[in-house]
């Protein structure tokens, strides 16, 4: 937690003031000495875009832009063209 609220360049009491928790409270959630609510995970973290699987599992990019960037999109024309290449190829009708 503090890692993900030092990238988003939030101090404690900025970061507690978001959670609406004290800050001594958010410094225990930091130090791992009490369980946050996900509440205060949710609206300082993750709707300022830290990923939550980044966050829960430490794994992966920690931004969900950062993630989105790594995963493929519909809507990206260079892999909508590589797919309609390999159905063409795969029912022979080049």
């Amino acid at each position: 937690m503090r890692e993900a609220r030092r990238h988003l360049g939030l101090t404690t009491k900025e970061a507690s003031s978001i959670a609406k928790v004290n800050r001594d409270t958010w410094e225990k959630y930091e130090l791992g000495m009490h369980d946050p609510r996900y509440s205060a995970i949710k609206a300082v973290l993750i709707d300022q875009g830290i990923d939550p699987d980044w966050l829960f599992t430490g794994e992966g990019p920690m931004t969900t832009k950062e993630r989105r960037a790594l995963e493929p999109s519909a809507n990206d024309p260079e892999l909508v063209g590589i797919l309609v290449d390999n159905i063409l190829r795969v029912y022979d009708i080049y």
